[in-house]
């Protein structure tokens, strides 16, 4: 269960977005910083009333360590547009030819105008989407049956490269702003590559600020939980 937080004004208003970005990212910033796995228990007990976040401006720092003891982009996916919406249709409206091609899954623009450059994707991170694949199956099997559920049935019997998940967005040197990524279904997985400091990933609702480094990685409702990174300083190059 999250906090009832309301952040529909976020979405169209930018800049009373970054405002309240940077007031939560100094918030962040000056969280709890667990020392070892049973400060992160016992904090973690502390941290939600009846498993919810009991008070919005705390939040609890995960360093890297802990975990290893335990905005340019590119977007590559097949869209889905099954049905139309009934209620957006006027008994006065004319009617109109459709495409019902449209309506099936179907390739991005930007894997076309960037074939190679997906295809060589595919190629050297192979092993890491099969590595993901495995530890999401052992780790999480009842949220792992929910994922394939469309990424199953595309047309012409293809494979996702990112099986189970639809959809591979890559963000060079990335510095975002809150937001929910209100189309991805079920859950989101963040993955950060090559060095860096700083840059963790924050969780508003959860109150929860990830340092993840490469070899991590955080799986989220980003649909509901609003997400931000901090700030951070590149040592070679980083791809998030």
């Amino acid at each position: 269960m999250l906090a009832p937080l309301e952040h529909s004004f976020l979405r169209h208003d930018c800049h009373a977005n970054v405002l309240w970005t940077e007031k939560e990212r100094e918030q962040a910033v000056r969280g709890h910083v667990t020392t070892d796995i049973n400060d992160l228990r016992t904090q973690l007990q502390s941290q939600y009333q009846d498993s919810v976040k009991a008070a919005c401006e705390t939040y609890l720092r995960i360093p890297a360590n802990i975990i290893f003891s335990q905005v340019n982009k590119m977007r590559m996916t097949y869209l889905r547009r099954y049905t139309l919406l009934g209620t957006t249709v006027t008994a006065q409206g004319e009617g109109r030819w459709k495409l019902y091609q449209l309506f099936i899954p179907y390739l991005l623009k930007g894997i076309k105008d960037h074939g190679t450059i997906y295809q060589t994707i595919k190629v050297v991170f192979a092993d890491l989407f099969h590595w993901i694949h495995d530890v999401i199956e052992l780790q999480l099997p009842e949220k792992y049956e929910l994922l394939p559920e469309v990424v199953s049935i595309l047309p012409g019997n293809n494979l996702s490269p990112i099986f189970p998940f639809l959809s591979l967005v890559i963000n060079l040197n990335v510095f975002t702003k809150g937001h929910q990524d209100s189309k991805d279904k079920d859950f989101c997985l963040v993955l950060p590559i090559d060095n860096f400091q700083g840059g963790a990933l924050v969780m508003v609702e959860t109150g929860l600020v990830l340092e993840i480094r490469q070899v991590d990685f955080a799986i989220l409702r980003s649909c509901d939980i609003m997400h931000f990174n901090l700030q951070y300083q590149e040592i070679d190059g980083q791809i998030m």
